[in-house]
C-alpha cells in the first residue's frame, strides 16, 4: 500500500518559523495529513514537542504532516530506516515524531491521491477537513 506524498511547492513555511512544529500521535502518519495541536507531549525531554488529534469539527488551526527522511519498514516491533527507497511508501509509525506545519492561504501544496479520502465524486474541487479523520476529503464546496 502506497502512503501520501505531499510536494510543498509554495508555503510560508518554508519562511517562517512560527508556522512550523513537531508532533507525535497514537496512530500512524503519512504525509499530508491534517490533524489539531492541543496539547503538548507528557513524555520526558518532550516539553516542546506536541500530540496530533484528528479533527474534532473545527476546520481552523489545522496542521498537516510533512516529514522528510527514509521510509520505515516495521518488522514485528523493530523499526528499519533506509531499506525502501520508494518515497511512497513513507509513513511514521506511531509514537514517533513527525514535521507538521500549518498551511496558510496563498500555499500551493500537491498531495497524492494516497494523501486523499474520498468525496462527492468527480465534480469535487475542494479538499476539505473532515471530523474524525486525518485525511482530507473531496467536496463540491469550499467550507
Amino acid at each position: 500500500m502506497s502512503h501520501g506524498v505531499i510536494v510543498a511547492n509554495k508555503i510560508r513555511a518554508t519562511d517562517v518559523d512560527a508556522l512550523n512544529r513537531v508532533c507525535v500521535s497514537a496512530d500512524d502518519i503519512d504525509n499530508g495529513f491534517v490533524f489539531e495541536l492541543l496539547t503538548r507531549s507528557t513524555t520526558t525531554g518532550e516539553s516542546e514537542v506536541w500530540v496530533a488529534t484528528k479533527s474534532g469539527g473545527t476546520l481552523t488551526n489545522m496542521w498537516m504532516a510533512k516529514s522528510a527522511g527514509p521510509v520505515s519498514t516495521v518488522s514485528g516491533s523493530n523499526e528499519f530506516l533506509g531499506l525502501d527507497s520508494d518515497i511512497r511508501n513513507f509513513y511514521k509509525v506511531a509514537g514517533k515524531m513527525v514535521d507538521c506545519f500549518k498551511p496558510q492561504v496563498s500555499d500551493i501544496i500537491t498531495l497524492s491521491a494516497d494523501a486523499l479520502g474520498t468525496g462527492t465524486g468527480a465534480a469535487s474541487a475542494y479538499a476539505v477537513v473532515t471530523s474524525g479523520t486525518y485525511k482530507l476529503t473531496w467536496a463540491a464546496n469550499a467550507v
